[in-house]
């Protein structure tokens, strides 16, 4: 993503959420087509809190922080602090099953003319398009790393620096008491948010462009059952389930 994007976003968000609640001031982030934008659809949709992102870079700190509150969201590999040296109240690292977050990146490659690996990737053999995103891939200047390895660099980093993982499948149920899903939920929502949140989540599938971009796919792109045993993939599912049960 560009910095003058970047930059229109950031405005964009704080314009869209001016005026509402800058604390506590939380750090949502993921691995990019994990789910950031359920988190920016949900916060809309709430109503309650301030948005700030995207922050996109691969080392950040609190300095890079300073000014924003609320719910402040993005892509960071590696946070040079803690959550709690950077004045965080929270910091989270929103994960989603490998074979989940494959598919869904596969898709927006697919179906975003604007993503740098589309012109390569579009119209390839599915499988053609799942091994590029499972094991790594490079097109001109755009570079990704293989799956297993994108997981071991953000959730180590989250472990270090106190950031709570919080499953991107388990915001989408009804949360178990005390869990990280649902403390980040009563950020975004308040205590009560479950009275609200069906409606909210209704209403962050109207807005979202990730969910649109799924929907307007032109073909459905599942994993074979040779894709969801790929050494790479099967090796990072193995980092995944171990971070939940940490």
């Amino acid at each position: 993503m560009s910095t003058l994007a970047i930059r229109y976003l950031n405005l964009k968000y704080g314009f869209q959420t001016l005026g509402r609640n800058r604390t506590p001031r939380v750090f949502v982030n993921s691995i990019p087509k994990s789910g950031t934008n359920l988190i920016v659809s949900l916060t809309k949709a709430f109503g309650r809190m301030k948005l700030s992102g995207p922050v996109i870079a691969q080392t950040a700190n609190g300095s890079d922080l300073a000014g924003r509150g609320g719910v402040i969201f993005g892509h960071v590999e590696c946070f040079e602090q803690s959550a709690t040296d950077m004045g965080l109240d929270m910091g989270v690292l929103l994960v989603r099953a490998p074979t989940a977050y494959a598919a869904s990146l596969a898709r927006y490659i697919e179906s975003n003319p604007r993503h740098p690996a589309h012109k390569a990737l579009a119209g390839q053999e599915v499988d053609t398009l799942l091994t590029a995103v499972i094991e790594g891939m490079h097109a001109g200047p755009f570079s990704l790393e293989p799956v297993h390895d994108r997981y071991v660099r953000y959730i180590e980093n989250a472990q270090k620096t106190g950031f709570k993982i919080v499953d991107f499948d388990r915001l989408l149920k009804d949360p178990a008491e005390g869990s990280a899903e649902q403390d980040l939920l009563r950020v975004l929502g308040g205590d009560d948010y479950a009275s609200n949140y069906e409606a909210a989540l209704a209403r962050s599938r109207e807005t979202s462009t990730t969910y649109r971009h799924s929907q307007n796919a032109p073909r459905r792109i599942a994993l074979s059952e040779d894709m969801r045993t790929h050494s790479n993939l099967q090796k990072a599912q193995t980092v995944y389930e171990a971070a939940l049960h940490h």
